[in-house]
């Protein structure tokens, strides 16, 4: 049981040893104070202003653990004035800032101040104290608030002339960084150097504040002219307070004349319209700018561009101190030579105009300009370009145009129409064209386009000027149109006639074939013509396939021969003359202007047995019978026809062509043997290649 207890008793000394350990590892080592301090730089501070001191704290303890950061203000008196501690709780190695907001303000004087910061804390948790664990000091300025003020002149109102009343408007500003009483000591001073005090002004003004005031002087009626000088000085305290500080100083120079007798002329005012031929007025403002109220007189002349004189009558008016009357003039501007620079000339005197004593005040000029009346005029903007029949070349065209006179004046205008057809300008006779103002008259102008000229889009340029000289040379131009119209070429047209007769023909024959070609158009062409024989069977033999130049107008003949062949066919031909514009691309002829058909036969003959001859038929011979035979083409055969004694029938033998051609041949036969007496009857039959028969005369020999 006792080692029991004294076991127990070991261990709870060990536990008491561990725990007072423990205490002491705690408080001494882990929570123990420790911290940094800084402060920045506080610079110079104005006395009665707010302004801040940063302070960075930063413990060094192993815990958190809690700090009282403290701010002093020590004057150089060593006035302390200290600030509201703040109790933070820092983490370990954290750095903290902690602002301090001061004010340094009266009773407290300018001058070197220090900031005293210091950190306390309890040293150990049992501790009830605070200690002192670190401090920093910074010395820093606190200056005095500046007292400032300007001054400076609005205005001086007033005539500045003996005998009148200046008001003197002036402003004050507190430029300080303090609110003050201020004050004002004012005087004028005259040119012989008499002072004049004005009343003292006293005001109270706020920091940035200006103040407005104002001074009435009025100048003796007796007091002399000259320069006068305004003196204002500006104070800082009371106007009583024999230590206020001068803040500022204005002074200014015033020139105050005397009263005199004067007048202005204000101005001229014209109206009217500034052409020759018209009525102007003028009026002209006096003014009395003198001090005493007079007779004053006007004395006005006008000067025209040649430089002479027109004297106008002269004005007489009582004028009042600074009033101002108008004096009316007219004047009617010539309506020929009158145009140019003029001068109006016033002369104000006091006095009336018959005052032989009256005396130059004032004097003024100013210039004006008639101007000379517009000859002007203008065309209209539709110009019309028409013809009889088709625009074209060869053709006469009628422009025709609106003109106006927009002027003043009547006038003759030259109206000039010039024509632009691509490769030339073309110029027509100009007119002259006389009109009153305002009045319009229409303007007409022919032109034939040559047949030779260029045909397409043609530009007419229509003008209307102010003169032309002796050299045809328009001057001054009002006005200008311009229109197009398009031009077409000239018509191309031809014909053609086959004027040989050709009756019929025979084979073998040749067949004169004469055409005309004639240009019935409006201009030299060159054509192409062709001339052909159409057979009945519509096969086509060119006599002619040629080109031809035409003059308008002008007729050419041509011809040739056509040879009928015994190839062709008889039957009806045509003879086509025709004529065309050219030959296309193709080689064939295109457009056709005319074309004449005429017609011939060619006629296949029959057959002519022109001669035969026979032996007196005898009995026990044959008969021998030669024939002649022709044909214009060809003999397709001759038979021998004949029927004797004892025969049934006609026998037909066919004839041989002994000599000759088939044209034109000699053919024989001879019939059978006859065995009896008494009449033989024959003929011969001749047939062509068309088939045509003829027959001889029928003959009856005896047979003996």
């Amino acid at each position: 049981m006792k080692n029991i207890r004294k076991k127990i008793i070991i261990i709870l000394a060990i536990l008491l040893a561990i725990l007072i350990v423990a205490f002491i590892v705690y408080d001494r080592l882990l929570i123990a104070p420790n911290i940094t301090i800084s402060i920045n730089r506080i610079g110079q501070q104005k006395l009665d202003t707010n302004f801040k001191v940063k302070i960075e704290v930063e413990s060094l303890s192993y815990l958190p653990r809690e700090y009282i950061v403290n701010l002093d203000l020590i004057s150089s008196e060593n006035k302390v004035i200290p600030l509201p501690s703040k109790l933070l709780l820092l983490e370990p190695k954290k750095k903290t800032p902690v602002e301090f907001e001061c004010l340094i303000s009266e009773p407290s004087a300018p001058g070197n101040y220090t900031a005293l910061s210091y950190v306390t804390a309890k040293t150990s948790i049992l501790s009830t104290k605070l200690e002192k664990i670190v401090e920093l000091k910074q010395d820093f300025v606190v200056a005095e608030k500046i007292v400032n003020g300007v001054m400076n002149l609005i205005d001086i109102k007033g005539t500045r002339k003996v005998g009148e009343t200046l008001t003197i408007n002036v402003v004050a500003k507190n430029t300080g960084e303090v609110a003050k009483i201020f004050s004002v000591d004012g005087k004028i001073i005259s040119p012989k150097g008499e002072t004049f005090q004005l009343p003292e002004k006293e005001f109270n003004l706020k920091i940035e504040e200006s103040k407005k005031f104002s001074y009435d002087y009025s100048i003796p009626m007796d007091a002399s002219s000259g320069k006068y000088k305004v003196n204002l000085v500006l104070f800082a305290g009371e106007t009583s307070d024999p230590n206020k500080k001068k803040l500022a100083e204005l002074e200014e120079e015033i020139l105050i004349k005397e009263r005199v007798i004067k007048a202005s002329i204000e101005g001229v005012k014209l109206s009217g319209k500034l052409k020759s031929g018209e009525t102007i007025r003028f009026d002209i403002d006096v003014k009395n700018t003198g001090d005493v109220a007079k007779i004053f007189s006007l004395d006005t002349s006008l000067t025209d561009p040649s430089g002479k004189t027109i004297k106008l009558p002269s004005k007489d008016f009582q004028l009042n101190v600074d009033e101002v009357k108008q004096s009316s003039y007219e004047y009617s501007i010539p309506m020929t030579g009158s145009h140019g620079r003029y001068k109006i000339n016033v002369i104000a005197y006091v006095g009336a105009a018959n005052d032989l004593n009256k005396r130059k005040v004032s004097e003024f000029q100013q210039e004006f300009t008639v101007a000379e009346r517009i000859t002007k005029a203008s065309i209209s903007d539709v110009i019309k370009v028409s013809s009889k029949g088709k625009i074209k070349v060869g053709e006469v065209v009628t422009i025709e145009f609106d003109v106006r006179n927009v002027g003043e004046l009547p006038h003759i205008f030259p109206v000039s129409v010039s024509i632009n057809n691509t490769k030339e300008i073309i110029s027509l006779p100009p007119k002259k064209i006389q009109m009153e103002i305002g009045e319009s008259k229409t303007v007409v102008f022919d032109y034939s386009i040559p047949i030779d000229a260029p045909y397409g889009t043609y530009e007419v340029k229509v003008s209307i000027w102010n003169d032309v000289d002796a050299s045809g040379k328009f001057i001054e131009k009002y006005d200008e149109k311009v229109q197009t119209f398009n031009v077409g070429g000239p018509t191309i047209s031809a014909s053609t006639s086959i004027i040989s007769v050709i009756g019929s023909k025979k084979f073998g024959e040749s067949v004169p074939i004469k055409s005309k070609y004639t240009n019935t158009g409006e201009a030299k062409h060159e054509f192409f013509i062709k001339l052909e024989v159409i057979d009945p069977n519509n096969k086509v033999s060119t006599i002619l396939n040629e080109k031809i130049e035409l003059d308008k107008g002008e007729t050419k003949e041509k011809e040739g021969d056509f040879k009928i062949d015994f190839s062709l066919d008889d039957g009806k031909y045509k003879v086509v003359s025709s004529i065309w514009d050219k030959l296309g691309d193709d080689g064939l002829p295109v457009g056709e202007y005319g074309r004449d058909v005429q017609t011939f036969d060619v006629i296949d003959t029959p057959p002519v047995i022109y001669m035969y001859t026979a032996v007196p038929p005898v009995v026990g011979k044959g008969m021998s019978v030669v024939a002649k035979v022709k044909d214009d083409k060809e003999v397709r055969s001759v038979v021998l026809v004949y029927q004797g004694p004892g025969m049934t029938e006609m026998a037909k033998d066919l004839m041989i062509r002994t000599s000759g051609t088939k044209k034109d041949g000699s053919y024989s036969a001879t019939t059978r043997r006859f065995d009896y007496t008494g009449t033989l009857f024959y003929y011969i039959e001749a047939t062509d290649s068309k088939g045509q028969k003829v027959q001889s005369e029928k003959s009856k020999p005896v047979i003996k």
